[in-house]
């Protein structure tokens, strides 16, 4: 099939047996030592000029310990897509390649027919500078997209990848700058907000973020709350869910004014956090008062069945306690 193309630079790219690429403790290394020196795809670290602080290498360790975890359970039940979004986490690209062209290749799964798998492909081919080829990933994503939300995110990312080579210039130009001037705020707030979609580099947000909050407290995003909502998660997808819990339990009463605070998001955020660590009781106390108290929040639209999304989750947060979960 013509459309198989680029499945061919498999060979070019795994140079051999997948089961030939480096653990996770390996792939880690970086994070373990950036603080300290350039990764190795010869970026310059923005924390060059820091030290990490006792409790950002406990952090390091934890994340370590987490996606450990996460490689080996991917690895035994050959989940490719999840492999390949783990190595892309922690920017290994390559390897990301490896997997994801494999999960391309099983036309069983219905992410590869619908195009999810190949625009997944195509983002990492822009993250490695290979834009033929990422054309090619974002021309067979097209034929295989029908739905409207699909199309819609299809066309969202071939406008990031279109403005991703002027957001990867000034992100290293901001790294430069935090390396050479442990005192340079603006220079690392503004990488967070890069790391975070225009040049994704999810692991080195995560870092920063602990960093900054420590460096920098009375910057406008520590101060205003954006620095403890976006760490905390970061905390809780890097598997750190007791700190990331601990974070938000305190963010609407540390930040009252806070919009995620004021619209509701900071309860129900704490809510779902609840639900899916098993602590049902809590979990309802937050869905309760989101749905007394934010009543214009989207959670609470109720659609054309009389049922909101909500009402959902407090049925099933109910039944469980109801089955003495």
């Amino acid at each position: 099939m013509k459309h198989m193309f680029w499945f061919a630079v498999l060979a070019v790219f795994s140079g051999g047996a997948l089961g030939a690429e480096p653990g996770i403790n390996e792939m880690l290394k970086d994070a373990r030592e950036m603080a300290v020196k350039p990764d190795k795809t010869g970026r310059v670290n923005p924390n060059a000029a820091t030290k990490d602080s006792l409790f950002v290498q406990k952090m390091k360790r934890g994340v370590e310990v987490n996606l450990g975890k996460r490689d080996h359970e991917y690895k035994r039940n050959r989940n490719y897509r999840d492999r390949a979004r783990l190595y892309y986490e922690i920017g290994r690209y390559k390897i990301a390649l490896q997997y994801m062209l494999l999960a391309c290749r099983n036309e069983r799964d219905y992410r590869t027919r619908n195009g999810d798998n190949h625009q997944s492909l195509a983002r990492i081919y822009t993250m490695m500078g290979q834009k033929e080829l990422a054309k090619g990933a974002f021309d067979e994503a097209s034929k295989r997209t029908f739905d409207e939300h699909r199309m819609r995110r299809l066309k969202d990312l071939q406008t990031w990848a279109k403005e991703f080579d002027g957001k990867k210039a000034e992100a290293e130009k901001l790294e430069a700058k935090a390396a050479q001037d442990p005192k340079d705020a603006d220079s690392r707030w503004r990488l967070v907000e890069l790391y975070d979609h225009a040049y994704p580099r999810p692991l080195d947000r995560f870092v920063l973020l602990m960093k900054f909050k420590e460096m920098f407290p009375e910057h406008k995003g520590v101060k205003e709350g954006n620095c403890d909502w976006e760490l905390a998660e970061a905390l809780w997808h890097f598997g750190m869910r007791n700190e990331a819990l601990e974070l938000a339990k305190v963010f609407a009463e540390k930040f009252p004014k806070h919009r995620r605070t004021t619209y509701g998001d900071a309860t129900l955020r704490l809510g779902g956090w609840y639900h899916d660590t098993g602590q049902y009781a809590s979990a309802l106390k937050c869905y309760l008062e989101v749905q007394e108290k934010y009543q214009k929040h989207w959670v609470n639209r109720v659609n054309d069945e009389g049922r909101s999304w909500l009402g959902g989750r407090i049925y099933y947060a109910k039944k469980a306690l109801q089955e003495g979960n």
